[in-house]
């Protein structure tokens, strides 16, 4: 028996699983939740991929990076006497 045969399967589970769990964690959404972890139950080799691809919300984290690194610059730059300075970003 090639290691193979029962290695790939084994890898395959453990991703699935490690990606039901981030969805578990990471959804807002419990119905969103429980939808990928059905999906990843369903289809344990497409499912990950489609997660990575099209579950994460990729804009929601890219907004909250920019906003630290924007909020940061307005409060360093609130030392200087006269400028108007936004210190928080909604």
């Amino acid at each position: 028996m090639s290691i193979l045969q029962w290695a790939l399967p084994i890898v395959i589970i453990l991703v699935a699983l490690a990606t039901a769990c981030h969805a578990l964690l990471y959804k807002r959404d419990p119905r969103a939740a429980l939808g990928w972890i059905a999906f990843f139950l369903l289809y344990p080799l497409v499912g990950p991929m489609l997660y990575f691809l099209f579950g994460i919300n990729r804009v929601c984290i890219r907004a909250k990076r920019l906003h630290r690194h924007w909020h940061g610059f307005f409060r360093r730059t609130s030392d200087f006497q006269g400028y108007y300075v936004i210190h928080s970003l909604n």
